[in-house]
């Protein structure tokens, strides 16, 4: 049999792959993603995202995330906007503060994390942009792709695409948490035992992130609500914030979900339970609603610890950076993320 003939048959039927290379390549958005990526002075850049991005993308959703047990001392980001959060919490008719005699309902996983004080952190200061601006900026650099699996290389790193694009690239910036990143990577080798064998600890619990605005303020827009879901159960905190929006205030939530795969009917359930909380605590009406804004948000909430090594969690791929959108501190290169590269930790 003429195998050279029946290569030459197969080869033409095979499709033809797309081929390029980039110095760095990004994945995924958030807001700690489009300052590094608008920061980084190389000429050869690329952003992968599944979806085409809007100012929702580089917005910091939910209450503040820049948390702290001490008060920071070099945050340039935040030097105009010093306004201290202060976490309560409401049990028996009132709201009270952390610390004291009464104690709140027990923590959800990862809802410790929001009782300690914040910064808020305000776009047009991190980003020294507005919104609209940063989404200009990054239009030319912006690709919509679907990424079908990762390769780690000794010096590079290669991405395939979906329709039969690759992409290979001298540095990769993951967006996204590591779970999702271990999934996608085809060499799963590159990852240390001891970080996959906590993958279930790092996924942690999704989150249901509500913005509604009100036309009423009888909040403080000082603090860090902490609104248990049910007084009878123990199901998790509505933690949020209120933050006053010309003559409306907006008040910014999340709710850390228990259900893997949440079906329409048990988010819209858990929508309607926190606008239903609101009135009867704040003595609202229906009315007073005048819109809203649902998130859901699949990437990791913050874990409140549970890991006893975290130095054995790093991960030390050359050709591997992590952009965190759950922790904010600077790297010796001046860039925005988590130190350890963990997305989905805080401490």
């Amino acid at each position: 049999m003429d195998f050279s003939k029946l290569r030459e048959s197969v080869n033409k039927d095979e499709p033809t792959i797309k081929l390029s290379t980039v110095d760095h390549l990004y994945i995924g958005i958030n807001p700690y993603l489009a300052k590094h990526i608008l920061n980084n002075n190389s000429e050869s850049k690329m952003l992968l995202v599944s979806n085409p991005i809007d100012e929702h993308d580089v917005r910091f959703k939910g209450p503040s995330t820049y948390r702290f047990d001490v008060e920071p001392t070099d945050l340039d980001t935040v030097e105009d906007e010093r306004s201290v959060y202060e976490s309560i919490f409401y049990k028996d008719g009132k709201f009270r503060p952390f610390g004291g005699r009464t104690t709140p309902q027990r923590f959800f996983e990862g809802e410790r994390f929001y009782s300690q004080k914040a910064y808020a952190l305000n776009e047009e200061i991190f980003f020294a942009d507005s919104c609209a601006g940063v989404i200009e900026k990054l239009t030319a650099l912006t690709f919509e792709k679907i990424v079908m699996d990762i390769e780690f290389g000794k010096e590079e790193v290669i991405v395939r695409l979906a329709d039969n694009e690759q992409i290979t690239a001298k540095k990769l910036y993951w967006g996204y948490s590591i779970p999702e990143l271990v999934e996608v990577t085809r060499n799963k080798d590159v990852f240390e035992a001891a970080l996959l064998d906590q993958l279930d600890v790092l996924a942690g619990p999704s989150k249901l992130i509500i913005e509604m605005d009100i036309n009423v303020n009888k909040f403080e827009t000082g603090k860090t609500y902490f609104i248990p879901f049910s007084a009878g159960q123990e199901l998790g905190h509505f933690i949020g914030e209120f933050i006053e929006n010309g003559k409306k205030v907006t008040g910014k939530f999340l709710f850390h979900l228990n259900n893997e795969e949440p079906s329409e009917q048990y988010l819209t359930s858990v929508i309607k339970k926190l606008k239903a909380t609101l009135r009867r605590i704040f003595e609202l009406s229906e009315r007073d609603f005048l819109g809203d804004y649902i998130f859901f948000d699949r990437s990791p909430a913050p874990i409140d610890g549970g890991v006893e090594d975290l130095e054995a969690l790093k991960i030390n791929i050359q050709e591997l950076s992590l952009i965190s959108e759950y922790h904010l501190g600077k790297s010796e290169d001046g860039f925005y993320g988590h130190e350890c590269g963990l997305t989905s930790l805080n401490y």
